[in-house]
């Protein structure tokens, strides 16, 4: 097994060639809830999903606290945040 970066490099060649060869394995649906949070806030939950005809359980979130802060990357250097 080849991994890089946690991902394992030699299965998803497999899949990249099997997707080659038969296009609706790589066909891929999600189950999706969304929550409003407020404002302009919300977080979406997904609990299963669908790759190539086959489901697969595995829940995540995805909302305001599991992006990066990209105000805090992109902004500028304070004088306090040079010394």
């Amino acid at each position: 097994m080849n991994k890089r970066n946690g991902i394992n490099v030699t299965a998803l060649e497999q899949f990249s060639q099997s997707v080659a060869q038969d296009p609706s394995l790589g066909l891929a649906s999600f189950r999706v809830k969304t929550r409003w949070t407020g404002q302009t806030g919300s977080i979406a939950t997904v609990d299963s999903f669908s790759l190539g005809g086959k489901q697969h359980a595995r829940e995540f979130s995805i909302g305001p606290t599991s992006l990066p802060n990209s105000w805090e990357r992109t902004r500028p250097p304070t004088h306090k945040n040079c010394f």
